[in-house]
């Protein structure tokens, strides 16, 4: 990627925030109550867990970060939109019900990355 279209990645960090989650029962909810908190559970998600990601003026913000197996770019074989748009729609609905986060972010699990070899 050239100059002019790179993003800077903000840093995170996890300190301090929610255990990591699986995907837990395969129920038709987006959410589960576990103790005082909800953690994000759907069929289409493997894991979920609360980051914080530091931008450039120092500001956080807490980002719901959603790994699952479903392809997510279109360029991908399987890749299904509607899933991911099923997908996403429980993440928005678990934000705006929860306030665990202001944003989320969908990824595919590293060993399901297409890295090139070194």
């Amino acid at each position: 990627m050239d100059g002019a279209h790179a993003r800077r990645v903000p840093e995170i960090d996890d300190q301090g925030l929610t255990q990591s989650r699986g995907a837990g029962p395969r129920g038709s909810g987006a959410v589960a109550m576990q103790g005082q908190t909800m953690a994000f559970v759907h069929p289409l998600a493997r894991g979920a867990k609360v980051w914080t990601a530091k931008g450039h003026d120092d500001r956080e913000q807490r980002i719901l970060v959603i790994v699952t197996t479903i392809p997510l770019d279109p360029g991908q074989r399987g890749y299904k939109k509607s899933l991911v748009e099923k997908l996403s729609r429980a993440a928005r609905e678990h934000l705006a019900d929860s306030k665990d986060a202001e944003s989320f972010m969908l990824i595919n699990r590293l060993r399901d990355w297409n890295l090139p070899e070194p």
